[in-house]
């Protein structure tokens, strides 16, 4: 029941970054909240962790799909890109995205419980999907 409640929210997540909607965002217990309850969007890269079960049941493919939806609905902003890489250990794969990505992915980062960190060391990561110069993005205070 609960992975069919992540699903829901993912799936209704990536509904949001496609049709563009507005204030929409997930909450804890599954459902959506509206924009009279703003979010601060914190710039910078982040992070999202996917164990290796979720990685291998697809979940990666989930993930891929909200990111892409968003990138050809915003028209494949400059820097906005998604990059992967294994752990050290092999026990689960971390996703980053990057500061150009946070203004059109915040539902998506929401879902994903995705943490905010410092620029990631560029050795080993691959390109999943979007701009590479992605990589090279400085972190940004404010976006217009």
């Amino acid at each position: 029941m609960q992975m069919v409640r992540f699903i829901h929210r993912v799936s209704m997540t990536a509904v949001a970054l496609i049709t563009g909607a507005t204030g929409v965002r997930p909450i804890n217990s599954g459902g959506f909240s509206d924009s009279r309850y703003p979010m601060a969007i914190t710039m910078g890269w982040h992070r999202i962790r996917l164990s290796r079960q979720e990685y291998e049941s697809g979940e990666m493919n989930l993930l891929l799909g909200a990111f892409r939806a968003a990138y050809i609905g915003r028209n494949g902003p400059v820097g906005m890109a998604m990059f992967g890489c294994w752990a050290d250990d092999g026990e689960c794969y971390f996703v980053y995205t990057t500061p150009s990505s946070v203004r059109h992915i915040t539902p998506l980062l929401d879902a994903y419980s995705a943490s905010r960190i410092d620029k990631p060391n560029p050795v080993g990561l691959s390109l999943i999907y979007g701009d590479e110069s992605g990589l090279s993005s400085r972190e940004v205070g404010f976006e217009a």
